[in-house]
């Protein structure tokens, strides 16, 4: 099964919708599905990140240090 087809952009972000195969399966230790997880969202945290900061050395760390605490974490998120 193709990560990328697993759910819709409404799918992820629609309220009350069931959770998306791919974080189900990053959840259970599917290091490809983690990969999906932090492919998706990189460019997000890191903007985000960018923004608030101000400096780009400092908002990479932190990008990096948000997927490798998500990571560690991953089987608590609800």
């Amino acid at each position: 099964m193709s990560l990328a087809t697993t759910s819709s952009t409404a799918e992820r972000t629609a309220p009350n919708a069931s959770e998306p195969a791919w974080l189900t399966r990053a959840r259970t230790g599917d290091p490809e599905a983690f990969a999906f997880l932090y492919r998706e969202y990189r460019g997000t945290v890191y903007g985000y990140l960018l923004a608030r900061t101000r400096d780009r050395h400092l908002a990479e760390d932190l990008t990096q240090e948000v997927f490798a605490r998500a990571l560690r974490n991953i089987s608590g998120f609800a």
